[in-house]
This record gives structure tokens, C-alpha cells and sequence, in this order.
């Protein structure tokens, strides 16, 4: 299969350069002998779990952190903390007891009230993966990525997983996938932190151009020692509906604890995270239509790279912009253009079109920013004033969901052949048709 032989030759690229094991910063913990009149003092804003057993992991969150010398639950020390950075620590719960949070540093002793100590353990991640009848596939891929003893640790971890039907669909499995391949695909379903559906920010508008406040919010995957952190990006809509990389993750599968993090199914249509291993040149150029299946050549984007290819003699930094800006693509497949060709009557041909007509073509095919499908029909929906996303040209890019399309105008809209396919510096959308104002 492509995506098996892409995900496997390009992991042994990866592979080939450092490979980085995590750091852990462990903090002694002593009793505090006082602050230093200029070391600010700390303070609590909240933590997550409000309940938990010993052994598990909860999240706090405050202000000046650093230096942070005890840590603890009802009066209980934790069995061990981590300082992450100046406003979050993550501590692992020791015998523990009911009441306050407190975190002592040499500025002081900041207290949050409402911890319950739990004698009754959620369980680790591990142990929600391996007795979830639906979750047997990525069971299986997680113990061939040597990742079981991973989700036995503290963590804590969010994981966005895909559920059997889904990897059925696409046809993977573990049996198909190498050890680095199967390593990558666990570690990019996997989040650093405990992301619970209400920590998470909702959609902010009003919004100007499409653009809205906590739109994507950017989140990093775990390290592991065969590859490197990736991203990924989260939106929840005012509905609660929530999203990753476009793809939605179901409503009635999502905040399932576990005393080390929290896992949220994803949809059983295409609930599955592909990485990006190209940016938007290189993505188009090697998306060509070598093949004798006459569906995979029309889909394929020659046609695109030969466009662009000829429009950068019209502005010579498109292409840097399409390498280095963040960018979403409306890419038309050949089919597409060849339907575009067959309706004009003086051109025939990307070589008929010159270099100037070619870049406004692609001018209104192009979106500054990382838009996936549900961005575009969020500003599309007319909230906070916003009337859909402007392209590069100018011109508003709409989504209609009956039919399912994208257009600049209602009366020529593009069908979405495969839509919000991640690239290192953006997002691809493959359509059916040349968006026409």
C-alpha cells in the first residue's frame, strides 16, 4: 500500500540522524526553609484531576513555579513532581489525603483547595488500551512500536485514538507496519500533557477574514527515542464538538480517565492522524499520477505542479511563500483541470495559460494560514461577522455542506476529493474542480 511504503521509507530517513531521548527533570523534594524577599511568590489557578488515586498524575497549573521545592496533597507530599516550565509542574499522587494543593518555592507557599484523595485507581493508559474491545488494533501496533511500558509510566498523556473500524478502512495493522513505523504512528496519536475536553479553549469570535481567536491550538506529540515531537492542532467549537487536524473526535467517546492521562476516540470514518513528512512544493511535486489506476491518476496534481512551476516566472518568491509561510491549498486534481480545459474554448492546456494568468488562478486557490475544512465552514457559518476565509486573491473561500463543496461562488463549487491532508507548513485539500469567481 503507498501510505504503508511512505510511512516506512520515510521513518528510516528520520531515523538516520540524532535520535533523542526525553529528558526527565526531577525535582528533590526537601522542605523549604523560606524564600528570598525577591523571588516572587507562587500561586495556583487550577489542577487536573480533581480526584485521584496514588500513583496517578495531576497536572498544575499557576504562576512561578520555578525552583519549586515540595509539593503536595492534603498535606500529603507527593510521591514525586516535575517542574515543566514556570507555570505547570505535573506530580504523581504519594499515599496521599483529602484537601489542599499546595506547591512551596523560595517565594512562598501557594494553596488551592478541592483535591479528593481516591483509594479506587482509574488505571493507566495501558491498561485502558489493552481491555477496550475497540481499541485492539492500535493495542497491537502500540505493542509492536515498544510503547506498552510508555503508558504504564506517570506521563501524563492524551491520547487521540483511532478505533479498529477506522484502521480496518484504511488497512492497517500491525502485522503491516515495522517496529519504527508503528513507533511513529502510536507517538503522533499521543500528546505531552493531560488534555481533558473542557481544558480546552473554545473557538473565540467574533473573527476578521476567518481568522479566530484558539483556532488550531497547537499541542506537541510525546518524544520518543525513534523520533522527534510533532505537532498537532485542537479546535472545539461553541457546540463542544472537538478536532485534531481536522478530524473529529466522537462526542460520546472523549474524557476517558486514566490515573496517568486521558484518551478521546476519533471518529469511526476517518478518525486517523497521518504525519507530514513534506512541505507544500515538495507535496505537489511528488503527488503525480504514476500509476495504471485511472482513478490515482486523476486524482494526482501534475497538472498543479506544472502550473506553479510556470506561475513563479510571474512572482519568483511563490515558491519560497508556498515553502516557508503557513499555508492552506485548494488543490485542484488533473481530473479537475482537464474539466477546466475541455469548457474553454481558447485554452487547451497549462502551457496555453501564461505565467500571469496561471498565478491568478492560483491566487484564489491559495489561503495564508493553516485552514482545515471545519475552519473554513466555521467562518463560512457567518459567525462573528465573518463571511468565509479570504484566499490569497482577495476573494472569500465558502463551504457548503450540501452539497459538500468549497467555492468563491455559490454556483461553482468544488467538490472535496480527499480534504485536510497535513503538510509540514500547512494543509492540502484535494478538489474536483477549478474554484472560478
Amino acid at each position: 500500500m503507498n501510505i504503508l511504503r511512505k510511512l516506512n521509507g520515510l521513518i528510516l530517513l528520520m531515523l538516520s540522524g540524532a535520535i533523542l531521548t526525553t529528558t526527565i527533570i526531577s525535582c528533590k523534594k526537601t522542605d523549604s526553609g523560606g524564600g528570598g524577599n525577591a523571588t516572587p511568590a507562587p500561586s495556583i489557578t487550577s489542577f487536573s484531576p480533581s480526584s485521584a488515586a496514588s500513583g496517578a498524575t495531576v497536572t498544575i497549573t499557576g504562576t512561578n513555579f520555578t525552583g519549586a521545592t515540595a509539593v503536595k496533597f492534603g498535606g500529603t507530599a507527593a510521591a514525586s513532581y516535575t517542574v515543566v516550565n514556570a507555570t505547570t509542574i505535573t506530580a504523581v499522587v504519594g499515599s496521599g489525603s483529602s484537601g489542599d494543593v499546595s506547591v512551596t518555592t523560595p517565594g512562598g507557599t501557594a494553596t488551592k483547595a478541592g483535591f479528593t484523595f481516591s483509594t479506587t485507581s482509574l488505571g493507566k493508559i495501558k491498561d485502558k488500551i489493552n481491555t477496550d474491545a475497540e481499541l485492539t488494533q492500535i493495542k497491537a501496533i502500540v505493542a509492536k512500536g515498544l510503547l506498552s511500558d510508555t503508558f504504564a509510566k506517570p506521563g501524563p498523556f492524551t491520547v487521540f485514538a483511532p478505533v479498529d473500524a477506522t484502521l480496518t478502512a484504511y488497512g492497517l495493522s500491525a502485522s503491516l507496519l515495522d517496529q519504527p513505523t508503528s513507533e511513529l504512528v502510536v507517538a503522533y496519536h499521543t500528546v505531552a500533557g493531560r488534555y481533558l475536553s473542557t481544558d480546552i479553549p473554545t473557538i473565540v469570535t467574533p473573527g476578521s477574514n476567518g481568522n479566530y481567536q484558539n483556532e488550531n491550538i497547537k499541542v506537541f506529540t510525546i518524544k520518543t527515542p525513534g523520533n522527534l515531537p510533532d505537532s498537532l492542532f485542537i479546535t472545539k467549537l461553541p457546540s463542544g464538538d472537538i478536532y485534531v487536524n481536522g478530524v473529529s473526535v466522537d462526542g460520546a467517546k472523549k474524557d476517558i480517565l486514566a490515573d496517568n492521562g486521558v484518551i478521546h476516540k476519533l471518529n469511526n470514518t476517518n478518525g486517523f492522524l497521518f504525519p507530514s513528512f513534506d512541505d507544500a512544493v515538495d507535496y505537489i511535486n511528488k503527488s503525480t499520477a504514476n500509476s495504471t489506476s485511472a482513478t490515482t491518476k486523476a486524482n494526482g496534481l501534475d497538472s498543479l505542479a506544472k502550473a506553479l512551476a510556470k506561475a513563479k516566472q510571474a512572482l519568483p518568491q511563490l515558491e519560497q511563500l508556498l515553502r516557508t509561510s503557513v499555508v492552506s491549498i485548494m488543490a485542484p486534481t488533473n481530473k479537475a483541470f482537464q474539466d477546466f480545459f475541455a469548457s474553454q474554448p481558447n485554452f487547451k492546456k497549462v502551457d496555453d495559460l501564461s505565467a500571469q494568468q496561471l498565478l491568478s488562478l492560483l491566487s484564489d486557490h491559495l489561503v495564508l494560514g493553516r485552514k482545515f475544512i471545519i475552519n473554513i465552514a466555521f467562518a463560512s457559518s457567518g459567525q462573528g461577522g465573518s463571511t468565509g476565509v479570504n484566499t490569497y486573491s482577495g476573494v472569500p473561500l465558502k463551504f457548503s455542506s450540501n452539497p459538500l463543496a468549497l467555492y468563491l461562488t455559490p454556483t461553482a463549487g468544488a467538490d472535496l476529493v480527499v480534504p485536510d491532508i497535513m503538510i509540514l507548513n500547512g494543509v492540502v485539500h484535494k478538489i474536483g474542480k477549478i474554484l472560478t469567481k
